[in-house]
């Protein structure tokens, strides 16, 4: 391809140049990290995912590390060139103009005012089902804006030790500078939100903060699931991605666009006519099984339903035990409560 200039991921630290495209063949259980290295180093290069993996599950996790394109060996010299130039391109040509589109016009225009505060150091929350694409357009935040060349680091307040998240070497201090993206904030415990209250007033100005939760989070204070006063401080401006369901003239163009950055050959009037209630995962998926000839056959979750505060807590337990090992203390200081306190609520939900 003349004119453009392509890396293989372990030369990039010796470059004297910024490629166009780097390549990365992601070993396992590095990915995330090879994609988030790259991303950071050259913000502006088309990532490419090399792999011999074609299953579902992989392809999915590549695109979900930050991949823009996926290729699945074997491949042909023509197939390799046609997927780098468009990759290439298609990076080199993300200004405003193509951001991400709506059919609907109260949606396109929150996606086109999105595309304008990333260039400022405003607080953006973003909130939706799981699969809707809350952590692609909130790191899609940090690509355009002028931090983008400082780390994008990903909190889970909900699932991490104070160590880890508020440490000396913790995820907040290493977010300085750039990009600090709170993520499924609806699951942080008490303590926890009112450690990171201190830690951002403390740090107003060192990173930007972007947030994602299940619901905005102006109603999530309502129902006593997040502080009020943390919830004005995150939601300068906020954005609820509406489900698949809810966005049936959006799902071609989606689709197109999922199969393109996977290379698969599948005609968007291929789409059966479904809810998608998983949303860009359950679509994703059925892409892929039907661009490989899988015939398993694909199972639709029901849509969410409300869920009660105490079954939320008794989720956040169990899930925080099994996080720890069953290790009570740990999971004790993660949840912000005392092991006395945690072992009643064990027995009280039958967690034991």
């Amino acid at each position: 391809m003349a004119g453009t200039d392509i890396a293989l991921a372990e030369e990039t630290s010796e470059l004297g140049f910024d490629p166009d495209a780097v390549l990365i063949s992601p070993g396992s259980g590095a990915q995330a990290e090879s994609f988030g290295t790259a991303r950071l180093q050259y913000p502006d290069a088309a990532l490419i995912a090399l792999t011999c993996d074609r299953s579902p599950r992989a392809l999915v996790e590549l695109l979900g590390s930050g991949a823009d394109r996926v290729l699945v060996h074997p491949l042909g010299t023509i197939e390799v060139r046609r997927a780098l130039t468009e990759a290439v391109e298609q990076r080199r040509g993300e200004t405003l103009a193509n951001s991400p589109k709506s059919r609907d016009p109260a949606l396109a225009s929150a996606l086109e005012e999105l595309d304008r505060l990333a260039l400022t150091d405003a607080s953006i929350a973003i909130s939706g089902e799981t699969g809707t694409g809350k952590t692609t357009l909130a790191q899609r935040v940090h690509r355009r804006s002028a931090r983008r060349r400082q780390p994008c680091v990903s909190v889970f307040p909900g699932h991490e030790s104070d160590e880890d998240v508020f440490g000396e070497n913790g995820r907040l201090a290493r977010a300085r500078g750039g990009t600090l993206l709170l993520e499924n904030l609806h699951e942080a415990p008490d303590r926890t939100q009112e450690r990171l209250l201190a830690a951002l007033d403390g740090d107003r100005q060192s990173f930007r903060i972007v947030s994602t939760a299940e619901r905005p989070l102006v109603e999530l204070a309502s129902r006593g699931r997040l502080r009020r006063d943390l919830a004005y401080r995150l939601g300068t401006y906020e954005l609820t991605l509406p489900p698949l369901r809810e966005r049936a003239e959006d799902i071609p163009a989606l689709a197109a666009r999922i199969a393109e950055r996977l290379q698969l050959e599948v005609a968007p009037d291929d789409l059966p006519h479904e809810p998608w209630n998983g949303n860009l995962h359950e679509l994703t998926a059925w892409l892929i099984r039907r661009a490989t000839g899988l015939t398993a056959p694909r199972e639709t979750p029901p849509p969410p339903e409300p869920q009660s505060l105490r079954e939320l807590e008794r989720l956040a337990i169990a899930r925080s035990l099994r996080g720890n090992s069953g290790n009570r203390t740990r999971c004790a200081r993660q949840l912000g409560i005392s092991v006395r306190t945690l072992r009643n609520k064990i027995r009280l939900y039958g967690l034991a």
